[in-house]
């Protein structure tokens, strides 16, 4: 059978002279019987083989599909959660942003909150000194009403009792405008003072506004360092597990190569069969015993020519020229099937008709 292995039936001894030639007829008749069902059996056997090796084939390439589609998913799902964490990111440093905004605004509004009873407690100082200078005009304004009025009367006195009322007069409005001078002054002074203290609180509450933003400033920068270094570990740690998952999907590939060969060989297939499927692994290249195979260099040099703009796709119709240009001989089945493998979107409804390199890469080294 195809198991390789096939136990062909002999017939044993005769039961031996044990009766009449009747007898000896029927269990004679039986046997052949029995030869007749052992032969029906194993040629169902074969047929069972053949149609167990073609379903485990169609599992495989089942199997392969859904191991793609999960790289594929995989990579999605890990390009969504950067986007995520990103996302998360820039609505904290939003977050941080505004409360930034709001402080800044708010210790604004204090400030001009400040300036405006500053001013206010200025001018209403200088109502009160406006109001007091206007009652002592007035009350100066009396008196010297007065006075007047006294000095027209004296006049008709004696001359002496004028001149000294007019000296009391002089005296009393020289104190008068003393007092008023030094009122002033006194104001004055006060004003100045007022404007010292507060052009020093001015000045103190920029330092510390000053002060408060190259912290912030140092802060920020610290955190921007520490975000970077971050970034620098994870992007290293990826690149990490990508090479590790590229070593871990080679083993795989060996280990699916050698395991398809060892059922093959079970199978009794032939060589131009096992080839076809060690292909369909990505596996087996014909290449001259005279020469080696070709670098990576040598590799993306035949890749480019295919590809004049640069984009690093090429036609998958081109894929057979840039085998012949590397050296490997295939025929049409197996060419057949390496673009099917290089573009898997076939089974998916229909050819990208497009291989990257990275895909013929991995191929060409698999």
């Amino acid at each position: 059978g195809d198991a390789g292995v096939r136990e062909e039936w002999r017939p044993g001894p005769g039961p031996g002279p044990c009766g009449s030639g009747t007898g000896a007829e029927m269990a004679g008749s039986e046997l052949g019987s029995e030869v007749l069902t052992d032969r029906h059996a194993l040629t169902e056997t074969s047929t069972s083989w053949g149609m167990e090796a073609t379903r485990l084939l169609d599992v495989q390439r089942a199997r392969k599909a859904a191991q793609e589609d999960r790289l594929r998913l995989s990579n999605r799902v890990k390009q969504l959660e950067r986007e995520e964490r990103r996302a998360h990111r820039r609505i904290v440093e939003t977050r941080v942003r505004a409360e930034e905004v709001i402080q800044l605004r708010r210790r604004n509004e204090e400030r001009q909150a400040i300036k405006r009873a500053a001013k206010q407690a200025e001018a209403e100082e200088l109502a009160a000194m406006r109001a007091g200078q206007y009652q002592l005009k007035g009350k100066h304004l009396m008196r010297k009403r007065e006075a007047m009025e006294q000095l027209w009367i004296a006049k008709h006195s004696s001359s002496e009792e004028m001149r000294a009322e007019r000296e009391q007069y002089d005296r009393e409005r020289s104190q008068f405008n003393e007092e008023a001078l030094r009122k002033a002054q006194r104001s004055k002074e006060m004003v100045r003072r007022s404007h010292a203290q507060a052009a020093g609180k001015q000045q103190s509450a920029k330092a510390t506004h000053n002060a408060r933003v190259k912290e912030e400033y140092d802060r920020r920068l610290h955190e921007e360092k520490q975000v970077l270094m971050q970034n620098e570990q994870e992007l290293q740690k990826m690149a990490e597990m990508e090479l590790e998952l590229i070593q871990r999907l080679k083993l795989r590939q060996e280990e699916h190569a050698e395991a398809y060969q060892e059922l093959q060989t079970a199978l009794g297939v032939p060589s131009t069969a096992h080839a076809s499927a060690t292909l369909r692994l990505g596996t087996a290249r014909s290449l001259p015993a005279e020469e080696e195979e070709p670098d990576e260099a040598t590799v993306r040099g035949e890749f480019s020519k295919r590809d004049p703009g640069g984009t690093g796709y090429i036609d998958v119709e081109a894929v057979g020229e840039v085998f012949e240009a590397l050296g490997l001989v295939l025929s049409d089945d197996q060419l057949a099937e390496a673009k099917e493998q290089l573009d898997p979107s076939t089974q998916e409804g229909g050819p990208s008709g497009k291989v990257s390199f990275g895909d013929f890469l991995l191929w060409w080294n698999g």
